[in-house]
Parts: structure tokens; C-alpha cells; sequence
């Protein structure tokens, strides 16, 4: 599998965020990180507003959840680093996540939602675990696909053009790791954006089937 990140600076002045473009085989995704409440709140709204109830199924996301929370929905991607604290950012989520039309689709979903929920009172309408949604989809009981992390379930789902190698040990988010004023590193940026985006197709490829 293709996999890159490019971080594209932004001329955009009245909204803070960091750009990249991420290249997954021939998928482009447009990737927005460290953003702020305004940046954050557009980027819901636009996707919510996209979507028409009723014409084309649930709206679905896939998540990925690395200390921050990776939103994946087609060619667009929101990284946020949610704090508790910050009122603005977990009402706009709550309102996203709680919307009957949202699926929200991940890795163990429902320990992600219950921690978003603890931390931030942010409530999912919907949420399905890729592994759950494999086991219902696929019908292999050939195969433990309930035991199965992400790329091997992907392998099984999507194709074997998904293979990637891994970086071992943990990925640092910032070149400096306690710095929050710089763009967050390209290969961590690849690497939650890829993972959300193949919970997302996994869930767009096995939805309709269920």
C-alpha cells in the first residue's frame, strides 16, 4: 500500500489549523489537525450538512483514537485533541455524534465512546466495532475474525493492496513532544488518518450487506 503525508502550509487566516494531504494508494484525503473551535465546528457542520437523510444510507465515519480522536468521512479527515475542559469543541461532537443519520465505526468503538463519554459527556447514536461488523458481514466461521487487529481484518475485507509496515514503538505527535505551537508529525498523521479511513471502508463496504 501507498501511504503518505504531506503537511501543506495554510494561508487561511481566519481559521487555525494544520493541512496535509494524505495519500492512501490512489485515495486522497484532505487532513486538518490541531485545529481550533471554529475550524472544528465548520468541519461538522459541512459534513452533517453533505449528507441527505434518506437518499444514500447512514452517514458514515471511521475512527481511529491515539491519545486524539481521528474522524475519517470519504476524502476528509478531522484529528482533533479534545479537552475536557473545552466547552465548545465537545458540544459541537455532541451534536455530530448524537445525530441519528452518524455510524460512527472503529476498533473497539465502544471503549472509545464510553471514554469520550466519561471525559467529555459526548453520547454516539450509533456505533459499530469493525470486528463485530466482519463477523456479521463476512459469515466466515473458517476464520476467528473476532480476534483479528485492523490490517488483517482490512486484508480479509478491502484486499491485500492494504499491507503496511509499521514503525514500532510509539509515534511521537510533535517533532518536540511537549510542543503544541508547531504541525504534528507526518508519519503519526499517515498513519491514524489510514486507520480511520479503513474502519470507514470497512463499515461503507459491509453496511449495505448486514
Amino acid at each position: 500500500m501507498k501511504l503518505e503525508a504531506e503537511y501543506v502550509p495554510s494561508s487561511d487566516r481566519n481559521y487555525s489549523h494544520y493541512d496535509y494531504n494524505v495519500t492512501i494508494d490512489n485515495h486522497r484525503i484532505f487532513a486538518l489537525a490541531d485545529v481550533c473551535d471554529k475550524t472544528a465546528n465548520k468541519w461538522l457542520d459541512h459534513i452533517l450538512r453533505s449528507h441527505r437523510p434518506g437518499t444514500g444510507g447512514p452517514l458514515l465515519v471511521g475512527i481511529s483514537s491515539y491519545d486524539n480522536l481521528t474522524i475519517v468521512c470519504g476524502s476528509n479527515c478531522l484529528i482533533l485533541d479534545i479537552d475536557p475542559t473545552n466547552s465548545t469543541i465537545s458540544r459541537a461532537l455532541k451534536i455530530f455524534f448524537s445525530n441519528p443519520n452518524v455510524v460512527a465505526v472503529g476498533v473497539k468503538i465502544g471503549e472509545v465512546a464510553n471514554q469520550l463519554f466519561k471525559d467529555s459527556g459526548i453520547e454516539f447514536g450509533r456505533i459499530e466495532d469493525v470486528n463485530g461488523l466482519a463477523v456479521k458481514g463476512l459469515k466466515r466461521e473458517d476464520l476467528n475474525l473476532a480476534k483479528y487487529d485492523l490490517d488483517r481484518l482490512a486484508n480479509i475485507v478491502i484486499g491485500d493492496h492494504v499491507d503496511v509496515v509499521r514503525p514500532t514503538g510509539y509515534i511521537e505527535w510533535y517533532e518536540k513532544s511537549s510542543s503544541r505551537w508547531e504541525p504534528c508529525t507526518e508519519t503519526k498523521v499517515k498513519f491514524v488518518t489510514r486507520d480511520a479511513y479503513l474502519c470507514f471502508a470497512i463499515g461503507e463496504k459491509l453496511l449495505p450487506v448486514l
